[in-house]
């Protein structure tokens, strides 16, 4: 009896050891959405509505989910895909770093003619959430970097399984958060009359 007192009096100092070790890492995820505003019949006085054009979600654990569209203003296709622990690594690695966060400069005389959707970048790690929310042209380096990372799992893709989730609580929060913005992200649909000169035989 002794002697059994003994050993587990030695062995307790190594499995408590072994237990700290063994310590789980917080889970970090990162979700991107790219989405614009889109008018129904662009009549005078409607106002946009918020329209998701794809989303892509992973985490350190888990699978990675995807919600993409066939074409424009088709319903939404939700899918597990596959995509290599290297690559969730870097795109994670990218997010945890504060950079992303930062919003570049803006000079003055700086202009855009961009066509695409706005990204939304949603980082979470315990109770702790960060966004960032960029068109490319305005963007960082790593916000750039990020885009053309999703936006290349968005074209070259492999799909495991359809799944079934909502982001329709997400979609909300997102347009909350725009429609916040001042000025706001989306163009006003005031009245413009167009009135062509007359003009006169010389």
């Amino acid at each position: 009896m002794r002697c059994t007192l003994k050993v587990l009096l030695l062995l307790l100092p190594v499995l408590l050891t072994m237990s700290g070790c063994q310590k789980k890492h917080p889970i970090r995820t990162v979700r991107l959405t790219g989405f614009t505003y889109t008018y129904y019949k662009y009549e005078p006085g409607e106002k946009p509505s918020f329209y998701m054009v794809y989303y892509i979600e992973l985490s350190d654990t888990g699978e990675v989910r995807l919600m993409k569209r066939a074409e424009y203003k088709s319903p939404m296709e939700y899918y597990s895909i596959q995509m290599s622990d290297s690559l969730k690594q870097a795109i994670i690695a990218l997010c945890a770093n504060d950079s992303l966060f930062r919003p570049r400069p803006k000079r003055e005389d700086e202009v855009y003619c961009y066509d695409g959707p706005t990204y939304h970048i949603q980082y979470c790690i315990d109770s702790i959430t960060r966004t960032a929310l960029f068109i490319p042209p305005s963007g960082n380096f790593a916000q750039q970097r990020l885009a053309k990372i999703m936006d290349s799992i968005l074209q070259n893709h492999v799909i495991i399984q359809k799944a079934s989730f909502s982001l329709k609580e997400l979609a909300s929060k997102i347009d909350k958060e725009c429609r916040r913005l001042s000025p706001p992200l989306f163009p006003s649909r005031d009245t413009i009359i167009f009135v062509p000169p007359i003009i006169k035989p010389e």
